[in-house]
């Protein structure tokens, strides 16, 4: 969690890229990925595989996950992607 409550949706996953990996290459580039859904419906999970393909590249992707709006009300969704 990015956060201090113990909520699963406050997480987000990384996907390092695999040429830091394989070069021992230092800090690189992040893309960070909000998942579409207008604060209603959808998921960190699965992050589209044109952004995956981004890691061949040299970059990393951050996908972050908020608090839906039937969860927590207006503005709680940006200041989760803010605290991440």
């Amino acid at each position: 969690p990015y956060t201090s409550t113990p909520d699963m949706r406050q997480m987000l996953d990384l996907y390092s890229t695999t040429a830091a990996e394989a070069n021992r290459a230092p800090p690189v580039p992040l893309v960070a990925w909000i998942h579409g859904g207008g604060w209603v419906s959808g998921s960190r999970a699965n992050p589209p595989g044109l952004l995956l393909r981004l890691r061949e590249y040299g970059l990393s992707l951050a996908a972050i996950g908020y608090r839906l709006s039937g969860q927590a009300v207006y503005p709680a969704q940006i200041d989760d992607v803010r605290a991440a």
